[in-house]
C-alpha cells in the first residue's frame, strides 16, 4: 500500500491541478487550491488555539464544505476527528463529548429547531477538556471566550506559523461512535492508513476514474459518509455536498451538477425512485455508485441498476468500513443476491459463534474478518 498521509495526497492533487473543482455546496464552489489554503489556515489556527497532536476534535455539523475543510485541517494538525450526529439529544451528545474528552468542537450556529450555541452553553460546565468551540454561522457568541466564528478562526491562521502533519506514530484519524449490541455507544478508533486505503480500495474496485463527480448526501458523521469523503479527497474526485437527503433536491442536484457516482443507503435509492420527478430526470451522467448501510433486497438492486449501475457493499465501522462488495465482472446471479467478495487483502469466514470453528458454505454463523483496515480498538476499552 501507498502509506501517504491524507493531507500529503490532497496537497499533491492541489499542486497538480489547483483549479480543479473540489467541493460544491449549492452555489458555493471551491477549487482544490482554495480548499488546501483554507484547510492549512485552519490547521494553523487549531494549533494556535492550544490544540496539540492527539487531541480530539468533535465535528457536529451537517454535510457541507466546512465539514470537509475541518477534516483536512484536523488531519494536518494531528488531531483526531470525532464525527457527531447533529440531531443527537442532550444526554447522548454529552456522553460522547465527555467519553471522547474532546479538546475542540466545530458546530453549526443553529440547525433545525436546535440552537447549538445555547446547547453548548449548557454543556460547557460538564466538559472540562474543551478549549475551543468554532461555530459556522453569522451570529455572535455571547457565552464564552472559547467560542469563535468558523470564518474568523480560518482567518486567524494567516498570522500563525505553518503546521506540518506529524510523521511518526500518527494519532488516529477518526474516533467514530457506533451503537453497540448493548449499553452505550462505543468509540471506534481508526488510523489514517485504514480509512484512506480502504476508501481507495473501494474506489478502485468500483472502477472510478479521476474526474468523478460524487454526490455526498449520506451523513458524514456515519462511517459510510466519512469513507466517501476521505476517498474523494484522496482520489481527487469532485464532491457535491447535500446537508440532508431530500429526494426532490437530490434529483435536481444530480441533474444540474452532472453527477457521475452516487453512494446511498437502500432507503435513499427507494425514495429517489418514488419521487414525482424521477421518471423525467436526466440522470445520463451517472456511471455507477454503491448501496450500503443496510441490507439490500435483490429486487431493489435490480431496479436501481436500471438507471445507476451500483455495487452492493457489506461493511462495518470496525472494519474501515468495507469488507466485501460486488463487482461488474461477477456472475449476474451472484451480483444480485450476494454482497460480493472480500476486498483485496481482506479475509472473511463464517464461524460457530460458540466455538469459533469454521463453518462450511451457506452456513449461518458469526462473520470473522481479518483486514489491513481494521480498527485500532475501542476508545477507553482496552483489550
Amino acid at each position: 500500500m501507498d502509506h501517504r498521509h491524507l493531507v500529503a495526497r490532497f496537497a499533491e492533487l492541489a499542486q497538480r491541478e489547483p483549479d480543479h473543482p473540489c467541493l460544491i455546496e449549492g452555489s458555493q464552489r471551491l477549487t482544490r487550491a482554495a480548499v488546501a489554503e483554507q484547510a492549512d489556515l485552519l490547521a494553523r489556527a487549531f494549533r494556535a488555539s492550544g490544540l496539540v497532536p492527539g487531541d480530539r476534535l468533535a465535528i457536529d455539523l451537517p454535510n457541507g464544505i466546512p465539514w470537509a475543510i475541518t477534516l483536512l485541517a484536523a488531519a494536518q494538525a494531528g488531531l483526531t476527528v470525532v464525527p457527531l450526529d447533529p440531531e443527537l439529544g442532550y444526554h447522548e451528545l454529552q456522553y460522547q463529548l465527555r467519553h471522547a474528552a474532546v479538546a475542540g468542537a466545530v458546530i453549526p450556529e443553529a440547525g433545525g429547531s436546535i440552537d447549538f450555541l445555547e446547547l453548548f452553553d449548557e454543556l460547557l460546565p460538564t466538559l472540562p477538556s474543551l478549549q475551543l468551540i468554532s461555530y459556522v454561522g453569522p451570529g455572535t457568541a455571547w457565552f464564552d471566550d472559547r467560542a469563535v466564528p468558523f470564518a474568523e478562526l480560518v482567518e486567524r491562521g494567516r498570522h500563525q506559523p505553518p503546521v506540518e502533519p506529524p510523521h511518526l506514530e500518527l494519532p488516529p484519524l477518526a474516533l467514530v461512535y457506533t451503537s453497540g449490541t448493548m449499553g452505550k455507544p462505543k468509540g471506534v478508533m481508526q488510523s489514517h492508513d485504514a480509512l484512506v486505503e480502504c476508501a481507495l480500495a473501494t474506489i478502485k474496485a468500483m472502477g472510478l476514474g479521476p474526474d468523478e463527480r460524487i454526490l455526498l448526501a449520506v451523513p458524514i458523521f456515519h462511517i459510510f459518509g466519512l469513507s466517501v469523503l476521505i476517498g474523494a479527497l484522496a482520489h481527487g474526485s469532485t464532491v457535491v455536498l447535500l446537508p440532508t437527503f431530500e429526494p426532490t433536491l437530490a434529483l435536481a442536484t444530480l441533474e444540474r451538477e452532472r453527477v457521475t457516482a452516487l453512494p446511498g443507503t437502500p432507503t435513499m435509492f427507494e425514495l429517489l425512485m418514488r419521487s414525482p420527478g424521477f421518471a423525467a430526470a436526466d440522470l445520463g451522467a451517472l456511471r455507477g455508485g454503491v448501496v450500503a448501510g443496510n441490507s439490500v433486497a435483490p429486487g431493489l438492486a435490480d431496479r436501481i441498476r436500471e438507471w445507476c449501475d451500483v455495487e452492493v457493499i457489506y461493511g462495518l465501522t470496525e472494519a474501515g468500513p468495507a469488507v466485501s462488495m460486488t463487482q461488474r465482472g461477477d456472475p449476474p446471479e451472484k451480483r444480485r443476491t450476494t454482497v460480493g467478495r472480500p476486498l483485496p487483502g481482506v479475509e472473511a469466514r463464517v464461524v460457530d459463534i460458540r466455538t469459533g470453528d469454521l463453518h462450511g458454505q451457506e452456513a449461518v454463523g458469526e462473520l470473522a474478518v481479518r483486514s489491513p483496515y481494521l480498527m485500532l480498538g475501542y476508545h477507553r476499552m482496552p483489550v
